[in-house]
């Protein structure tokens, strides 16, 4: 409902604006063109709302993802660093919206609701959020096999780095053999960043 309100144009423009509707480019080479929807109606503005009908390339994802929690700033990749890298930054978002989203993200992981509450590692202020997604194959959804993922940032007060965990047909666990990313993909995460906060020069706080 809320995405409706925001109508097609709306959410097309704010996509495209994070880099998600064109391959981007990097200093190795584009990403794979995105998987975007023939059309573009009512019910794909729902569903891409909650994040079916678009795929793009890991590494565009997780671009658009320290967008919107650095400040509201348009990140490019790049593997090699230059002098230009910091030049023409591009505001994409407002710094108060970049603010709530790391809130919001940080209570994913600390409130025992949270879906991310698994990739909580002791004085990291982790923060992020799960996806958990039918896989599609041959042009529809496979209806038993899925892809989870988890998007992080840490230290949430001040992100620095960002982690990206996708599984593909992951095993299930916990009661009911779930599939979740928050069974997952967040734990992944959670121990990846407790091994490479230290090799950062990030230690954690007592």
């Amino acid at each position: 409902l809320m995405a409706l309100e925001v109508g097609q144009r709306s959410q097309r423009d704010f996509l495209d604006k994070l880099g998600l509707l064109s391959a981007m480019p990097t200093d190795a080479g584009p990403t794979a063109e995105p998987l975007r929807p023939q059309s573009w109606g009512k019910a794909e503005v729902v569903t891409i709302s909650y994040g079916h009908g678009l795929a793009v390339a890991p590494l565009q994802f997780a671009a658009a993802g320290a967008s919107l929690v650095n400040g509201g700033w348009a990140v490019k990749p790049i593997f090699v660093e230059d002098s230009l890298s910091a030049a023409k930054r591009k505001r994409v978002l407002s710094e108060d919206t970049s603010s709530e989203i790391r809130r919001l993200m940080r209570l994913n992981v600390t409130s025992e609701a949270g879906s991310g509450r698994r990739a909580g590692v002791p004085g990291y202020d982790v923060g992020g959020k799960t996806g958990t997604a039918d896989r599609a194959a041959a042009g529809k959804y496979d209806g038993k096999a899925v892809v989870t993922s988890f998007f992080a940032a840490f230290p949430m007060t001040e992100p620095r780095y960002v982690v990206l965990v996708t599984l593909h047909d992951p095993k299930g666990s916990g009661p009911g053999n779930r599939r979740v990313a928050g069974l997952n993909a967040a734990p992944v995460a959670g121990r990846i960043i407790a091994r490479i906060g230290p090799l950062l020069g990030i230690l954690p706080k007592r």
